[in-house]
């Protein structure tokens, strides 16, 4: 995947992260007692979401050399499907914001505690490789270019 397209697949992710932000804080805020789990998870993705900015900057930064990003397409392409389908099921089970902020205490969460934990765990998971894969792409950077140079 070039550098452009794994840009573009990277901001539909931080897309798809802040409308799943934007339904957990609404059911948060609806509810009187606030849910930990719902909170954890919406932290999470908006860490993520944080992690995925950082990507986008690097490979904008670096559009114009040549280091391949093909050690984060996998794990970006896994992430929006995830992610898309997390917010494809809260959608359809709460209706939107617009219901959560209507019927707001009445609405129960759609996932179960061990379901939202899971998805807080998966969602740590990606951020790790994600920063990992930072982490490798900046160590190569003198070696690409002193390969280049030299």
């Amino acid at each position: 995947m070039d550098p452009f397209s794994l840009s573009v697949s990277v901001l539909t992710v931080v897309t798809i992260a802040s409308k799943l932000v934007v339904i957990g804080d609404t059911y948060c805020k609806a509810l009187r007692g606030r849910s930990t789990e719902v909170q954890l998870l919406v932290r999470e993705i908006g860490l993520l979401s944080g992690v995925l900015n950082l990507i986008s900057t690097n490979l904008d930064a670096r559009s114009t050399q040549n280091i391949s990003p093909s050690i984060l397409a996998g794990p970006i392409e896994e992430c929006k499907s995830q992610l898309l389908e997390l917010h494809e099921f809260l959608v359809r089970q709460l209706g939107g914001k617009n219901r959560l902020r209507r019927f707001g205490r009445r609405l129960k969460w759609p996932l179960k505690e061990k379901e939202t934990k899971e998805w807080i765990e998966r969602i740590e998971r990606f951020k790790r490789t994600f920063l990992l894969g930072l982490q490798v792409d900046e160590m190569l950077v003198p070696f690409t270019h002193r390969g280049m140079s030299g």
